[in-house]
C-alpha cells in the first residue's frame, strides 16, 4: 500500500504528550485513524497524569486501481484532535471554563510534566475549578426543576465532589472511565449499554443479553 511521507525536519515528528489534571479517566476514539483509541489515566489527588502519542496513520481511498494509501499523521496534531474533540463535546465548556488537558510536544512522564509545565498547569486548574462551577450550577438548575436524578450526570457529579461542596443531587458515583457516544457525542460513563441521549448502543454484548418485560431482547 502506498504510503505518503512528510518533511522529517517538521517538530510535529516527535512524540507528543497529553497531560491531564482530570479526576477521572479520559477514553477517546479517532474514527479513521490507527491507532484509534487513546485512553487517559485518572490524574489522583491533583497530582498529573500523561499518555505519550507516537505517530498515527489515517488511510484515503483512491480508486480501485490504486487502492488506498496511508498518510502519517504527527503525534502533536493527533494529541491536539484527542483533546479538542473530548473538550468540545462537554457541558458547561466556555472560554476561561474547561476541563484540565493540553497537548504537548515530546515524551513526558507525569513528574517531568509536572515541572516543566508547571504555570500551565496552574493556569488549566484555574479554568477547570471554573468548569466545575458551570456544570454544578447547571445541575443545581435541573435539580430545582425536574427533582431527577436522572437529569444529573455523573460529569456533575464528579465536579461537585471535586469542589468538596455538598447537594441533595450528588449521590454516590462508581468510579470509572468517561466515553463519548459515536453517534451523539454525548459523555458517560464506560459501563453504559445504551447511550441515554440517543439510544446508541453502546455495548451489543451486553443488549444483547438484556431482557425486557420479562422476554429476551428481539
Amino acid at each position: 500500500m502506498p504510503r505518503a511521507t512528510y518533511d522529517a525536519r517538521d517538530k510535529d515528528l516527535e512524540k507528543a504528550t497529553i497531560i491531564s489534571i482530570v479526576p477521572f479517566e479520559i477514553r477517546e476514539s479517532k474514527s479513521g485513524l490507527f491507532p484509534g483509541n487513546y485512553n487517559i489515566p485518572k490524574a489522583k489527588d491533583g497530582k498529573v497524569s500523561t499518555l505519550t502519542v507516537t505517530e498515527a496513520v489515517c488511510y484515503l481511498y483512491l480508486d480501485h486501481d490504486r487502492g488506498s494509501i496511508s498518510i502519517p499523521q504527527s503525534p502533536l496534531k493527533v494529541a491536539r484532535s484527542v483533546v479538542n474533540d473530548w473538550v468540545e463535546a462537554l457541558l458547561g465548556v466556555g472560554e476561561d471554563a474547561k476541563p484540565g488537558i493540553m497537548a504537548v510536544v515530546g515524551d513526558y512522564p507525569a513528574e517531568a510534566a509536572a515541572i516543566t509545565f508547571d504555570a500551565e498547569i496552574k493556569a488549566l486548574r484555574a479554568q477547570q475549578v471554573n468548569w466545575f462551577k458551570n456544570l454544578v450550577k447547571i445541575a443545581d438548575d435541573d435539580w430545582a426543576r425536574f427533582r431527577q436524578h436522572k437529569m444529573i450526570t455523573d460529569l456533575q457529579r464528579y465536579a461537585c465532589t471535586a469542589l468538596n461542596i455538598d447537594r441533595e443531587w450528588n449521590i454516590d458515583v462508581k468510579e470509572e472511565a468517561i466515553v463519548k457516544c459515536p453517534a451523539c457525542q454525548s459523555v458517560m460513563p464506560a459501563s453504559s449499554v445504551v447511550c441515554p441521549n440517543c439510544r446508541c448502543v453502546m455495548n451489543k454484548e451486553a443488549y444483547d443479553k438484556l431482557t425486557f418485560a420479562g422476554q429476551p431482547r428481539v
